[in-house]
């Protein structure tokens, strides 16, 4: 687990799919992101790559290739690596490296940025194509935040 920490927040980030599952506001004890719970849906804020969303029968074609591709792809399960850390920046990447090539036909790598300043987290997608030709894909993220935030507070007070 990556944590970044400062006066007023803490992050804590996974290295599986490079996942923030805690945004906590010291001050004020506010926890913001959903629990994750398994029951209802384990994630809480995964990175879609390299499709957001869904295909028709899961499948698309590259140069009169069909591949078989899941819901928002393979990022969010893949394992990242910290290539640099400090109390409050993360730069973690992911690199294909020929193990995709029966569901992505092409070699990328995905760097992603997190900084944490006063109140504010911050991050940057940085997505590599380390083939020649043309390369498709969409990145995207989904969040879960925690509603209510606080006891007094009904879900209808969102939106």
């Amino acid at each position: 687990m990556i944590v970044l920490e400062n006066n007023e927040m803490k992050v804590s980030i996974q290295e599986k799919g490079a996942e923030v599952v805690e945004v906590f506001h010291k001050e004020k004890d506010l926890q913001f992101m959903w629990s994750g719970d398994p029951a209802y849906w384990g994630r809480v804020s995964p990175v879609l790559f390299p499709i957001v969303g869904r295909l028709k029968n899961d499948q698309y074609t590259v140069d009169q290739r069909v591949y078989s591709l899941p819901q928002h792809g393979f990022l969010r399960d893949s394992t990242f690596s910290v290539i640099e850390q400090t109390n409050e920046t993360a730069r973690l990447q992911f690199a294909t490296n020929g193990r995709f090539k029966d569901v992505y036909p092409f070699e990328c790598s995905v760097e992603i940025s997190y900084r944490l300043e006063n109140n504010r987290l911050t991050f940057q997608w940085k997505v590599v194509n380390e083939d020649k030709g043309d390369m498709y894909f969409s990145i995207g993220a989904h969040p879960a935040f925690r509603i209510p935030l606080r006891e007094n507070e009904q879900i209808s007070d969102y939106f």
